[in-house]
């Protein structure tokens, strides 16, 4: 196996949890890889934690690479920084609050040289405090129908959970937008499998996705993530729009996604945000079309009275809950 990956981590303020990602990674049991770590102007001790680590593997100091950016440029332009200076036949984007199994990339390069694949998708671990759940990515080997399951929302649009051939960026000009820290791979990945000849899945769980993180990037929903994310998806409906692909996959996962954006807002702000901008074509004859208790919740919280009786109702639960650990604490 002489394909060379290039395992791309963006860093920022991740002191507490660079040194098992990092350990994870230079433990791999495959050897041809390249390490590509960006340091976008992280505020902690990440990079001298990760420099420590990296003495202990004299065997990969050789194709670690550091880069520290001037400016902070979020997770997107980190990414984009990784991709830009990445020499592998393939990439593995690997977030720095995470971790990844040992036989990671050795099973996974096996499964690309055996199907000749440009992506290859695979199952992960969800971290929540004492939670360890194995999640299954729902997939489809038909390429058109993979693409349906993602653009609708019916299985994960990560690009961490995938093994991606590099030329599917450079040949066609696919990078990671600067500036969007919430939902851009909500972007990338639907192009990435666009233009993709084969895609393929290993039925087994490689990669820890860490959600207690609460410095990372990915950790919080405020309004600037809401704009981020209506911006990706007006993005979104251009590019299936110039490239003739059905956009209603995108309308139903949209429509899912709102629901999830107006149930998680909390304000009379952001809902006004969300339901002034999140415009679905044709919204009403598709929600009339589907069942399901989100497209009925849909209904109701796009009425802004009944989404300050649902807010009202969630306050109401709060306090409750607070005062029962209240009175088991005395």
């Amino acid at each position: 196996m002489n394909i060379l990956v290039s395992i791309l981590v963006p860093i920022y303020n991740v002191e507490n949890f660079i040194e098992k990602c990092s350990v994870s990674l230079f433990e791999q049991t495959y050897k041809n890889i390249e390490y590509v770590f960006v340091n976008d102007c992280s505020p902690d001790h990440s990079i001298e934690v990760l420099e420590k680590v990296a003495k202990n593997y004299p065997n990969r100091i050789n194709s670690i690479k550091i880069i520290n950016h001037d400016v902070n440029k979020g997770l997107a332009g980190a990414r984009n920084t990784a991709i830009l200076n990445a020499n592998g036949d393939y990439v593995l984007h690997v977030d720095s609050d995470d971790f990844i199994e040992k036989t990671t990339i050795e099973k996974l390069v096996k499964k690309a040289q055996d199907d000749c694949a440009d992506i290859v998708v695979f199952d992960y671990y969800l971290e929540w405090q004492k939670v360890n759940k194995k999640v299954v990515h729902n997939f489809d080997p038909d390429k058109i129908k993979y693409l349906d399951l993602v653009l609708s929302a019916q299985t994960e649009n990560f690009v961490v959970n995938k093994l991606i051939r590099k030329s599917l960026y450079t040949d066609n000009g696919i990078l990671h937008t600067q500036g969007l820290n919430f939902g851009e791979d909500y972007l990338v990945v639907p192009k990435l499998l666009f233009y993709s000849k084969k895609i393929v899945k290993v039925n087994e769980a490689f990669y820890h996705y860490v959600r207690f993180n609460d410095n990372s990037y990915t950790s919080s929903i405020s309004k600037k993530n809401i704009e981020d994310l209506i911006y990706v998806y007006h993005e979104l409906d251009d590019f299936l729009a110039k490239v003739n692909f059905d956009q209603k996959s995108l309308y139903r996962g949209c429509l899912t996604k709102k629901f999830e954006l107006i149930r998680d807002s909390m304000s009379i702000e952001k809902f006004k945000l969300i339901r002034q901008n999140f415009v679905i074509e044709n919204q009403d004859i598709l929600l009339n079309k589907m069942s399901g208790i989100k497209f009925l919740m849909l209904k109701l919280l796009n009425n802004e009275k009944y989404f300050q009786l649902f807010m009202l109702t969630n306050f109401y639960k709060f306090l409750v809950n607070f005062s029962q650990k209240i009175k088991k604490r005395g």
